[in-house]
């Protein structure tokens, strides 16, 4: 698990700063590792699917109108991007 996601810092962090967005890139945690508890935020993750790379997730408060995963590059995919 991400350590940096599972605490309490973060947490307060997102709600007092409240960006409209935050990209978060060296993520080590899968999406169902980590409760975010973050109700005004919509998060969209995409982890790295080789083991041993960290993949990235983006917080937003309004939701997109469209999220597309990866660089359009098939031989991008072991190294993820949202």
């Amino acid at each position: 698990m991400d350590p940096l996601l599972s605490e309490q810092g973060f947490r307060d962090f997102v709600l007092d700063d409240a960006p409209d967005v935050l990209c978060l890139q060296e993520v080590r945690a899968l999406p169902e590792q980590v409760e975010l508890d973050l109700p005004d935020y919509h998060a969209y993750w995409n982890p790295a699917t080789k083991k041993g790379y960290s993949g990235v997730m983006a917080l937003c408060r309004r939701e997109p109108l469209d999220v597309r995963l990866g660089m359009g590059d098939p031989s991008t995919t072991t190294r993820d991007a949202c």
